[in-house]
């Protein structure tokens, strides 16, 4: 009997989608892997299928991104960077064409379904290490001896995350919390209901990442305004009600250190010091501002914030530069108008906005949009490359096949 090579390539390339969506907060390593592999296969289901016009530019969101890609290649001609910075920044936003393609496999039925699965179960082992961690029945020496198994290097990220770091675990946690409840609310099963509500409690009072609150709470209005269209609102308004002060009291003195520890870092920026997360960010911001007063149209170049942030510490005298001479300004518009100016930008802002157009009536749309736009705003997105590919494999799942705007 003769083999169908498409048939088997199909195989191939819907597997290591789903094992993509699975090791996301497990292994960097094959996440990295998986996606390569079905980003390579699905390029030979696009051949078969004679769909790259229709796929990169036929299809307007798809298309925002080519030209954004497009646009950093172009910005390599002028950049300030070095040549290792320059390569260094297109590889992370090569993953921009990712999402063309993992779209289009992801509009065969049985790897969307399968794809779906293997992210619940894979953020389920997790979230159970988690509260293991967390209640010290698994020790860091045994997630190193696990996570060195895997063929990874273990590095111990504290909190209660396990093989990523707190916004990778409470970002990508969100989206686990948004799925398990449609899934519970579509089928009614009380293991995802359960699933879904360890998820918020895990995000909301175990793990630390500011990013992950502000996602969680605009998910959780999003389900509270859609009981609220339901005739029986009101008596889910007292549950909600009951279970929200059971929850504030019950963590108080969480809620209050963090409200401190936020009130803290603010005043020191009023003192002009930096040296916190909050600080950090207001002066990489208040750069990439600069940036684009100086350099509008075009940017500096690709990989050039850099050599731009060390130029803005030298000229305010700011004593930063041992730790926090970064690539990375923790917010993707900042990095983007940065590299490649106005430009670049509104191709961004132009994707985001078709994203929105595409995909807001749908409630997992919606989740996808909100995760997109604050994880963009609180961190450099797509330069990260966990959060990178997760953003392309969940941008990739919500997308409808749509060929027009």
């Amino acid at each position: 009997m003769k083999l169908d090579f498409y048939n088997i390539n199909e195989r191939i390339c819907g597997y290591a989608l789903c094992f993509s969506f699975f090791f996301i907060l497990i292994s960097t390593a094959v996440l990295n892997t998986g996606i390569l592999l079905a980003v390579l296969t699905g390029c030979i289901i696009l051949a078969k299928d004679r769909k790259y016009f229709e796929v990169f530019i036929k299809n307007k969101i798809n298309l925002s991104l080519v030209l954004l890609v497009i646009m950093f290649f172009i910005s390599s001609l002028y950049t300030i960077a070095s040549f290792d910075e320059v390569i260094s920044s297109l590889k992370k936003y090569i993953k921009f064409l990712y999402i063309p393609i993992c779209y289009y496999i992801l509009q065969i039925d049985w790897i969307r379904n399968k794809a779906i699965n293997y992210f619940i179960v894979g953020c389920s082992i997790i979230l159970i290490m988690s509260y293991l961690r967390y209640y010290s029945v698994i020790q860091p020496i045994s997630l190193a001896k696990l996570a060195n198994f895997l063929g990874s290097e273990y590095q111990d990220k504290g909190g209660v995350t396990i093989f990523q770091h707190s916004i990778i675990h409470g970002v990508v946690l969100s989206f686990y919390f948004i799925i398990t409840y449609l899934k519970a609310k579509n089928e009614n099963n009380k293991l995802y209901y359960i699933l879904s509500f360890v998820s918020f409690y895990n995000i909301l009072f175990m793990n630390v990442s500011r990013t992950s609150y502000i996602i969680i709470t605009i998910l959780l209005i999003f389900i509270i305004y859609s009981y609220f269209k339901r005739k029986n609102y009101k008596q889910n308004l007292i549950i909600f009600i009951f279970l929200s002060i059971g929850l504030i009291v019950g963590n108080t003195s969480t809620i209050n250190e963090r409200f401190n520890n936020a009130a803290h870092d603010l005043s020191l920026i009023k003192d002009n010091t930096f040296d916190t997360s909050l600080g950090l960010r207001y002066i990489w911001t208040e750069n990439g501002i600069e940036n684009m007063t100086i350099k509008p149209i075009f940017g500096y170049g690709v990989g050039s914030y850099k050599e731009t942030v060390e130029t803005y510490y030298a000229k305010n005298n700011l004593d930063l530069k041992n730790c926090c001479v970064t690539q990375n300004p923790h917010n993707e518009f900042i990095s983007i108008s940065t590299q490649t100016g106005l430009l670049g930008l509104c191709f961004f802002l132009w994707f985001i906005y078709l994203l929105i157009k595409d995909s807001y009536r749908t409630e997992v749309g919606k989740s996808v949009i909100t995760i997109i736009i604050i994880s963009s705003l609180f961190n450099s997105l797509f330069y990260d490359n966990v959060m990178g590919l997760f953003a392309v494999l969940i941008i990739s799942l919500t997308m409808k096949k749509m060929t027009e705007v």
